[in-house]
């Protein structure tokens, strides 16, 4: 029996796109770290903590915007979390307020950041949410 190679040509160069585009998309997950919102955040005087599934007795006082998908979120009583986002968020940089779904009192990645400005609302799925450590003195 004669092989013919050119027929697995085509094939091999499809399984090398597939496999391209797969290790590709795996760079969209929770644990991709930007440096900017890293930067943000230890400016702040932060390190990123563990990745959370949910945020208990949730209230947000006070938020700083890290890039364009993150927000830093203060929970209360000195607990900040870092929330990132599905997508480019619109407003997000100019939002004079936010909002938010909640689960049962809790913030979960089930529910969505509103940014609130002058003309509009926009609300925006949460992808992620992390706990924030202080960064240590010696650091």
């Amino acid at each position: 029996m004669i092989r013919d190679d050119s027929l697995r040509a085509p094939k091999r160069a499809l399984l090398a796109a597939v496999a391209a585009f797969g290790l590709a998309s795996c760079g969209t997950g929770p644990n991709v770290e930007s440096k900017a919102w890293i930067d943000s955040l230890d400016a702040a005087g932060y390190v990123p903590g563990e990745m959370l599934d949910a945020v208990p007795a949730f209230r947000m006082d006070a938020f700083k915007v890290l890039d364009p998908l993150r927000v830093l979120v203060h929970v209360g009583a000195e607990r900040l979390v870092v929330v990132s986002l599905r997508g480019d968020c619109a407003n997000l940089g100019s939002a004079e307020r936010l909002g938010y779904t909640t689960t049962g009192g809790a913030l979960t990645t089930s529910d969505k950041l509103i940014m609130v400005a002058v003309q509009h609302q926009n609300a925006c799925a949460i992808d992620w949410l992390r706990s924030t450590k202080r960064r240590p003195a010696h650091y």
